[in-house]
């Protein structure tokens, strides 16, 4: 398409129409993955991850193969999928659940709402799998948890940020990779006692997002979510006395 760039004489805004290309060939890819795509999808459990089998993971593996500099909306993308390819309704669903809002009724009927107002499928059939994708959400973390968390039955791991250094890596319950930086207060990051960050990948581009965790590496002091928080499971030192 951008060869016939050169064709359109009138044309005022090539960076425009450039992005609804990009939208085209990233939508088009997913869907060609999709294709052959012999798992089942997941919903997300936030972030940015390479997980595959979710929606943000396959969405963001073809941007960054595509080292767009152009940031495309997910939701756009996600669309495009939906309206076009077979799959669509169950991409859509896998997309719009979000992990921390799964036990309430309306955000999940309101999403089921979505693809059947569309046409997509019956209201039966989205219900049905739904309930798959959040039975399936559920056993992962489970896992994941216990992965992470005990090693061939033995007590939980204990976990001490106070000896983390700038670089360290840190591991969290959901497979997430972040990294030390440093102990608190630190620039407006005051609330627990440690700041860590995480990479987030877009465009062909990193940028960092920051957070902070307790000293044994929760995400709250109180109020704690398994499901959906990132608590520091493993420190990888990268520096040693």
């Amino acid at each position: 398409m951008q060869k016939n760039f050169r064709s359109i004489k009138g044309l005022i805004n090539k960076e425009f129409l450039q992005k609804y290309i990009d939208l085209v060939n990233i939508s088009m890819a997913v869907m060609k993955y999709l294709d052959d795509f012999d798992k089942e999808l997941n919903i997300s459990n936030g972030g940015f991850g390479s997980d595959m089998t979710t929606t943000r993971g396959i969405i963001q593996r073809f941007l960054s193969q595509k080292k767009l500099t152009l940031f495309l909306r997910e939701r756009d993308i996600t669309n495009m999928v939906t309206k076009c390819h077979v799959l669509g309704w169950k991409f859509y669903l896998a997309h719009e659940l979000r992990p921390n809002r799964i036990e309430k009724k309306d955000h999940i009927e309101e999403v089921i709402a979505r693809v059947v107002g569309a046409n997509l499928v019956s209201y039966e059939k989205a219900k049905a799998y739904t309930a798959e994708l959040i039975e399936r959400f559920e056993c992962r973390v489970k896992e994941k948890s216990e992965q992470h968390r005990y090693c061939h039955g033995q007590k939980e791991n204990k976990i001490d940020l106070s000896t983390c250094k700038k670089g360290d890596i840190l591991i969290s319950s959901h497979g997430q990779e972040l990294e030390y930086v440093c102990k608190t207060p630190w620039k407006h990051y005051k609330y627990l006692d440690h700041v860590v960050r995480y990479a987030k990948s877009f465009g062909g581009g990193k940028s960092y997002e920051y957070g902070t965790r307790t000293n044994d590496g929760f995400v709250f002091a109180k109020n704690r979510n398994p499901k959906t928080d990132h608590d520091i499971v493993k420190i990888i030192k990268k520096h040693y006395e």
